[in-house]
């Protein structure tokens, strides 16, 4: 049996960019990531990790081309933001949190959230909101595969948080 926690999309990332620009920051990343690094060992990108699963997923149909220009306009997003301004080019994350205007942080760790991938930051964070939609559907495909075998629950934190007891019921 496996219980797969996921969260709102929209109050992750808020929720991220007020922890992260907390003072003094909870996490030492924060000092030391590169929020719009995107790729893996063998410059795999997190899309080439993602889109063969959510393809398979929607029957083998290829995903539209606007779908991947969006991933390609989100890390174009957080390159304009990350290092590119004067006085910042060698600020860390944590930095551009506390002194860009409140809009353009959340929109820089958004994107880091969105498209990164934990590479950036030794696996410590990065790309959770496409990697969190990823393994919903590989863990519908495990159940699909060995139904009497593998049991997984899906339940939404906010859920969990309200109401423990019938966020797990089945």
């Amino acid at each position: 049996k496996i219980i797969h926690f996921v969260r709102n999309p929209f109050e992750m990332v808020l929720s991220n960019y007020f922890y992260h620009s907390a003072v003094p920051t909870p996490e030492k990343w924060v000092h030391t990531g590169k929020p719009c690094v995107d790729t893996y060992e063998g410059n795999a990108t997190l899309s080439s990790h993602i889109v063969p699963t959510l393809r398979s997923y929607i029957n083998g149909t290829d995903l539209s081309p606007s779908f991947l220009d969006e991933v390609d306009g989100i890390m174009s997003l957080c390159n304009s933001l990350f290092r590119s301004r004067a006085g910042m080019e060698n600020a860390t994350l944590y930095e551009h949190l506390l002194q860009l205007d409140r809009l353009d942080g959340l929109r820089l760790a958004t994107a880091h959230m969105a498209v990164a991938s934990s590479e950036s930051v030794k696996h410590l964070a990065g790309g959770d909101i496409l990697r969190m939609a990823n393994n919903i559907v590989r863990f519908e495909g495990l159940v699909r595969a060995a139904p009497d075998k593998i049991h997984v629950k899906t339940v939404a934190m906010g859920d969990f948080i309200g109401d423990t007891q019938r966020s797990i019921e089945d």
